[in-house]
């Protein structure tokens, strides 16, 4: 973001309530003792830097800066983008296509997981091919 620009500081302030939110659930975030904060994914076991919605924050920050460049108002194509985004098909291919729940006694312990069979687009989702957690709670 370029904090000279007027489009970046009106998506700033558009984008602020979200990214002073809490990360959604399940993650959460982690304190360091030099004062950083990680970010962590219980049913997955995953820590990283960067904030679980950062692909998000993007989107919406290319889409502010594409619209700040026409006259028509943003509500309709806004919502249309919202709608597409959320459509179970979309979310597919974005999460991946999971599988579950499976009893863990065939791996020799106790509860269930859940197994991917179908990889996602997104690169932002926590990796690997099996979770604890439902991950289409997440959706």
């Amino acid at each position: 973001a370029d904090f000279t620009d007027s489009t970046d500081q009106a998506a700033f302030a558009i984008l602020r309530p979200l990214l002073l939110q809490p990360p959604p659930d399940p993650w959460y975030m982690i304190q360091r003792e030099s004062g950083r904060f990680d970010f962590y994914h219980p049913g997955m076991k995953e820590e990283r830097r960067q904030h679980p919605l950062f692909s998000f924050f993007g989107e919406v920050l290319a889409f502010l800066r594409e619209h700040s460049k026409t006259n028509f108002p943003i509500t309709e194509v806004l919502q249309a983008r919202i709608f597409r985004e959320a459509s179970p098909q979309l979310l597919r291919e974005r999460l991946g296509i999971w599988e579950g729940p499976k009893a863990e006694e065939e791996l020799g312990g106790e509860g269930v997981y859940f197994e991917m069979i179908v990889e996602g687009l997104d690169p932002t989702v926590p990796g690997g091919t099996r979770r604890m957690d439902d991950p289409r709670l997440e959706a």
